[in-house]
């Protein structure tokens, strides 16, 4: 199956405040989108509606024929994987904390320290910081680890929130460099503010048009 995610005209809104105004995009696997816009547009937002975590108001967001739902969401969540941009966890060691993924029921069985050790060596990480405190490493290696971990789920598409606000742009460019070298080559929405790391995307999408002013 070609597997294509298509967002139409939604409308994403919290309480009775719309930040999101007929918004549309479509994303098959193998791409990369990096999706822009100043503060406060509603990037996030855009990543939490797909997953089912946001509802929307208004449009349709489907992924290869099914339609997202109240029904569905967890088959939606069978077939993405999703970095928030704040990386806190109710844990003390590196492990613990890739564990945690793994332990979610639609990621259970997909765990395998061989390929991980390689995704971080490509990563330009040591694969004994699986060993280590999180309080030892910084939050650059906690984003690469964490990326290595959602590129281990093999899901069809990848949601990224900042995932290079860490980084300095070797390194960045190594993560982009690293999520297109993926095997099964998902689709990959990242939200950005790096301009460097957007510049290297298949396309580049400006949401700040579908902010809601009041106009709309």
């Amino acid at each position: 199956m070609n597997e294509t995610l298509y967002i139409d005209n939604i409308v994403v809104a919290y309480d009775d405040k719309t930040i999101i105004h007929n918004f549309s995009l479509q994303v098959g696997k193998g791409e990369t989108i990096a999706v822009t816009g100043a503060s406060g547009c509603g990037k996030s937002s855009l990543l939490k509606a797909i997953l089912g975590i946001v509802p929307i108001k208004a449009g349709n967001i489907n992924l290869s024929g099914m339609e997202l739902s109240a029904h569905n969401i967890y088959a939606f969540r069978k077939k993405t994987a999703y970095l928030p941009q704040e990386l806190t966890f109710p844990c003390e060691w590196v492990h613990e904390m890739i564990a945690l993924t793994f332990g979610i029921k639609a990621n259970r069985g997909k765990e395998n320290r061989k390929l991980l050790h390689t995704y971080l060596n490509k990563l330009s990480l040591d694969s004994d910081i699986c060993e280590k405190r999180l309080s030892e490493i910084s939050g650059g290696q906690r984003q690469r680890i964490m990326i290595a971990v959602a590129a281990l789920t093999n899901k069809d598409f990848i949601l990224l929130d900042e995932p290079t606000s860490a980084l300095d742009k070797e390194s960045a460019r190594k993560v982009l460099d690293f999520l297109n070298s993926l095997d099964n080559k998902p689709g990959i929405i990242a939200v950005t503010h790096d301009a460097e790391f957007a510049s290297h995307c298949s396309r580049v999408v400006d949401i700040s048009k579908y902010m809601y002013n009041g106009n709309n």
